[in-house]
């Protein structure tokens, strides 16, 4: 998998995979990846103080 600071554009990795990915970085990291629900969209993954948000 890849690690924090690899870029911001992470393609097909799954929404579990990049919340968990987070998880290992620090406050403010996020990924963009493409959406598993919507064909030509792209979702975006952010991680806080206290949480991973996914959108």
């Amino acid at each position: 998998m890849i690690g924090c600071g690899e870029g911001w554009y992470h393609g097909g990795i799954s929404r579990i995979d990049a919340e968990n990915l987070l998880r290992l970085c620090k406050e403010c990291s996020y990924l963009v990846r493409n959406s598993q629900s919507s064909k030509n969209d792209y979702s975006l993954s952010l991680k806080t103080l206290t949480s991973v948000q996914s959108t």
